[in-house]
């Protein structure tokens, strides 16, 4: 796996940050894994632009269409609840990208979108995106995964003291690699939306302050999408 580091920095593709870094997903909720991510990107890339966008309609997954259990707006609000809570930092802020573009989404078509509005100087990387251990996995299932790596770079977030897990095919191959620097909670808005159905509390942890505190103003209109 390519490392973001070189004795020769000319030549290095891994010397120049990424000049927009998309940290996508459907944020239902914002968790504290999410929160140590985006603390992990400003601190590893502090040149690149990091833009949190969640998914307006995310496309289907093994053929099966999801509904988010919260609003778009709801999750844009929440995200920008994270941030704050993350201290604001300067390089990070919430877009509403997708809910401008056809539904259900593609990751390509936004990193088509955004490739518009990268700035045409960059010595590195235009864009990149962060990826999860298990996505990574099932990367050659994605819609256009060749058309993403000629687009982006791939940012990897590994699971706590694991090794990162490399699939099968020439697609990903080809990727340019970063890995994430990060340790984070076991957190997962999964689990957050069972605790939450189940009426059991949230783990301490798994959500920040102000995030959590808007969602005890959301849980009864919450509760009653998950019904």
């Amino acid at each position: 796996m390519p490392q973001n580091s070189s004795p020769d920095a000319e030549q290095d593709p891994f010397s120049r940050s990424p000049a927009i870094i998309v940290f996508g997903g459907s944020f239902d909720p914002p968790h504290g894994g999410h929160a140590a991510c985006l603390k992990a990107l400003s601190k590893q890339f502090p040149t690149s632009r990091i833009l949190v966008i969640p998914a307006a309609a995310p496309p289907p997954t093994g053929g099966v269409t999801k509904k988010p259990w919260l609003s778009f707006e709801d999750r844009l609000e929440l995200c920008r609840l994270m941030v704050l809570d993350i201290g604001s930092p300067a390089t990070v802020e919430v877009s509403e990208l997708e809910g401008e573009l056809s539904t259900p989404n593609y990751t390509v078509n936004t990193l088509e979108a955004l490739l518009k509005v990268a700035p045409k100087s960059h010595s590195g990387s235009k864009l990149a995106i962060t990826m999860g251990a298990d996505q990574f996995l099932a990367f050659e299932t994605w819609h256009r995964p060749d058309r993403i790596v000629e687009l982006a770079d791939l940012i990897l977030v590994p699971r706590n003291g694991d090794a990162l897990p490399w699939p099968a095919g020439k697609i990903s191959q080809k990727a340019r690699i970063w890995t994430l620097d990060v340790q984070t909670p076991l957190a997962s808005s999964t689990l957050i939306r069972t605790a939450i159905a189940k009426n059991n509390p949230i783990p301490k942890g798994w959500v920040t302050p102000k995030v959590f505190s808007r969602l005890q103003e959301l849980i009864p209109k919450a509760i009653d999408a998950l019904r």
